[in-house]
């Protein structure tokens, strides 16, 4: 799973990805959220700053990345860009005051000049560089932490379900993980097709193009489609470029052709006169909370309406939920929604299948 809509990483600063998509309203979920970003309350403006300038120059690369601003609508809605970095400041600031950290704003500012020339497929993929690469922290392994820079290891691995986490060595490919937060630089959590949260998998660094592929096993890189696997027999396929414009040609199961760029906003519209499948790469529609959503076929053909800053239910875009609110952990229903950013559906207790959406803020974690 690339870092994308709906699971997007602070890069090096949190351990956490941000498995949620929808409103911004909490802007953070702190309710000191505003004194924290004005510079006030004890915190130094160089601070505030570092983080409004990284957050800023992160949700502008996620437009350069997409069609149209596509993954900032989805995920936060209207001036999606302005609402992703109003959501993402607040945990930036927590993250650089938390125990133990090397990171810096001086660091920090560094990264950010770096970013607008990062390419998309090292952006998506949390394969960053140079000042971007997280510090090494004070805190021995085994110490709580809830970001990479408190590590001595750099790295924090946190649960799925999880605020905080504690101090760990990086993992290599092949270790066992719930979400791809838990694996190293340039890996993700693979699993089977359809596999929860819950189910354990294995970290696996992504395919370049050429290279053999196998969903679940092997993923290829950002803006690429494994084509011609069959993972019934295990069958690996090859990593090509997916399609990312308009009318591309592709293939929804990506059998004989590569499927499109989900992350630009794209699907893969079948023609009636081709084969099962085979079509071109048409764009999705960002529908609102009420509005019906999913593949529907009308009379201006096969339609694909996606959620934005909401979950589709039975048809039916709902609400995400904010900070404090019951939350569904897997599989959303009226009952229980996803949290919107930046929260994480916390369980009340182990095998629960609902929680409570709880603002990331790494100074809880020590």
């Amino acid at each position: 799973m690339h870092l994308s809509s709906k699971n997007w990483a602070f890069g090096a600063l949190l351990a956490m990805s941000t498995a949620c998509g929808g409103s911004s309203s909490n802007a953070g979920g702190s309710s000191d959220g505003g004194a924290i970003l004005t510079g006030e309350g004890g915190v130094p403006a160089s601070i505030t700053q570092a983080c409004t300038d990284y957050e800023t120059a992160r949700c502008n690369k996620r437009d350069t990345c997409s069609l149209n601003g596509y993954e900032n609508l989805l995920d936060y809605g209207l001036n999606g860009t302005q609402q992703c970095i109003s959501a993402n400041s607040a945990p930036c600031v927590f993250s650089l005051m938390a125990k133990g950290t090397a990171q810096t704003p001086e660091n920090l500012e560094t990264c950010t000049a770096l970013i607008a020339t990062e390419s998309c497929v090292d952006f998506r993929d949390g394969n960053p560089s140079g000042a971007c690469l997280s510090p090494a922290g004070a805190l021995a392994n085994g110490s709580a932490c809830g970001a990479n820079a408190q590590c001595a290891s750099a790295f924090c691995t946190v649960g799925p379900y999880a605020i905080c986490g504690t101090c760990q060595p990086a993992p290599a490919a092949g270790a066992s993980c719930q979400s791809t937060s838990q694996c190293g630089y340039n890996m993700a959590c693979e699993k089977p097709d359809g596999a929860t949260t819950a189910v354990v998998g294995v970290c696996a660094v992504y395919a370049s193009t050429g290279a053999a592929c196998l969903p679940g096993t092997t993923p290829c890189a950002a803006t690429l489609s494994c084509v011609g696997a069959v993972v019934s027999t295990k069958t690996t396929g090859t990593c090509q470029a997916a399609g990312a414009t308009v009318g591309a040609a592709c293939d929804s199961s990506a059998a004989t052709l590569p499927s499109c760029d989900a992350n630009l906003g794209l699907f893969c519209m079948h023609s009636a006169d081709a084969g099962a499948g085979i079509g071109t790469c048409q764009t999705k529609t960002l529908v609102q909370s009420g509005m019906s959503c999913g593949t529907t076929t009308g009379d201006g053909g096969i339609q694909d309406s996606v959620c934005a800053i909401s979950t589709c239910v039975t048809g039916s875009c709902q609400p995400d939920v904010d900070n404090g609110t019951v939350c569904s952990l897997d599989t959303p229903d009226a009952s229980a929604l996803p949290c919107a950013p930046e929260t994480r559906c916390v369980p009340g207790s182990q095998g629960s299948m609902t929680g409570t959406c709880t603002a990331l803020d790494t100074l809880m974690c020590n």
